[in-house]
């Protein structure tokens, strides 16, 4: 999800305020970083991300940092598993 997504997603929440989106500086290249030194020590269960990361240098794939002050409204549960079957999702 882009920061824009997020930012939208965010927005629409009553329980939150003042919200700021933004995707951290250079946060694909830790990413990145992190994904090459679990090559090298052969540590990583999952196929590495490097190669992808490396390809997009951060336009859609990174870090996104979320900030914003809680308002006191009730928010929806996302983990609430009656919200997944009401919009199609098992769980």
């Amino acid at each position: 999800m882009t920061a824009d997504w997020w930012l939208d997603l965010w927005e629409r929440d009553a329980s939150v305020t003042d919200v700021r989106v933004e995707p951290l500086p250079d946060g694909w290249r830790h990413w990145r970083d992190f994904e090459k030194a679990l090559e090298i020590s052969g540590k990583s269960v999952f196929p590495s991300d490097a190669e992808a990361l490396d390809w997009d240098r951060g336009r859609y794939i990174g870090f996104i940092r979320a900030v914003a002050r809680r308002t006191g409204a009730g928010s929806m549960n996302f983990y609430d598993p009656a919200i997944g079957a009401r919009v199609g999702v098992d769980t």
